[in-house]
């Protein structure tokens, strides 16, 4: 047999994968997948997170306008409820899944009496929007520093909010001017933490009985079901201006 012959018979000989290069080869791959879907996950989770925080946000200006637009008033309702089980009727508290509601007085009054709050007659109110549902828990943290340099632009150095919150423990009372979603017939959310905008767009937590705040926070934790990470990272405060109403969303 020639050089040539047996080179080619050589080369022929080593074409493919020994098994047990396939082998190594098959558990390099599954290696690199067990490393890889967890960080697909959280990826996946931060973008939905960021998805929900800027409905929350636009939800906010979307309430504030329709107050200016219509020279009315407008309540801005958050239910949290629980995100691993369908919505109930009527709804329970629970942890995991926020409901949103917007709803605006018909005839451009406060429909409440301040000296006598008492909850909002619907019959009074009309549905602005539809109901927004978003994967998250309300929280509370401590106040921001907002002493550096980067007041404003950081999670840590927000602004101070002097106790004006909404979370999951905050406010301590239910408001005295909560409503219902729907309407009309058997409630199935009674909305009992809220922001109100008058008509020139100013806001204050659930009514008039609340002093004016310079900034109010909404703090928010990203949530899979009902289970929420205590040690997660992921955070996430939506202030609004008393004032202005401007929504600001700081993220860590």
């Amino acid at each position: 047999m020639s050089d040539d012959a047996i080179k080619g018979a050589a080369g022929l000989g080593r074409g493919g994968f020994s098994l047990v290069e396939l082998m190594v080869v098959i558990a390099l791959v599954a290696l690199v997948t067990l490393f890889a879907v967890p960080s697909v996950r959280t990826l996946v989770s931060a973008g939905r997170f960021t998805s929900d925080l800027a409905a929350m946000g636009g939800a906010i200006e979307q309430a504030r306008a329709y107050a200016i637009g219509a020279d009315t008033y407008v309540w801005l309702g958050l239910f949290e409820e629980d995100g691993a089980a369908p919505s109930a009727k009527p709804a329970r508290p629970g942890v995991g899944r926020i409901v949103v509601s917007v709803v605006a007085s018909r005839d451009g009054t406060k429909i409440y009496d301040a000296a006598r709050p008492a909850p909002l007659n619907p019959d009074r109110l009309l549905q602005v929007n539809p109901l927004l549902r978003i994967a998250a828990h309300l929280t509370v943290y401590p106040d921001g520093t907002g002493t550096s340099s980067d007041q404003g632009k950081t999670f840590e150095a927000r602004p101070a909010v002097s106790g004006s919150r909404i979370g999951d423990t905050l406010p301590a009372a239910p408001s005295a001017t909560s409503f219902p979603y729907p309407l009309s017939g058997a409630p199935q959310y009674t909305f009992v933490k809220s922001l109100q905008f008058n008509p020139a767009g100013e806001m204050k937590i659930n009514n008039d009985t609340a002093g004016f705040q310079p900034i109010t926070e909404i703090g928010l934790k990203p949530a899979h079901g009902n289970a929420v990470d205590a040690a997660s990272s992921d955070l996430a405060a939506v202030h609004v201006a008393g004032l202005t109403g401007a929504v600001r969303i700081y993220r860590r």
